[in-house]
């Protein structure tokens, strides 16, 4: 089973929190810019609705083997 890798380009966060709604376990918003969690035990399923939900386009999943 491949592992995800989430990055969040904090270039272009804008803190709307969106991340952090969908999948409280993994974002967290830190001084307006989302900050990763941790990715272990998170729903792949909620990680995906947040990449597919930031109004930025600031959250990039990828799978790994």
């Amino acid at each position: 089973m491949a592992s995800l890798r989430v990055e969040i380009d904090t270039n272009v966060c804008v803190g709307s929190g969106m991340c952090e709604a969908i999948a409280p376990s993994a974002f967290r918003v830190e001084d307006g810019i989302a900050v990763l969690i941790a990715t272990d035990g998170s729903d792949p399923e909620l990680l995906r609705e947040a990449e597919d939900n930031c109004p930025t386009g600031a959250i990039t999943i990828h799978e790994e083997d």
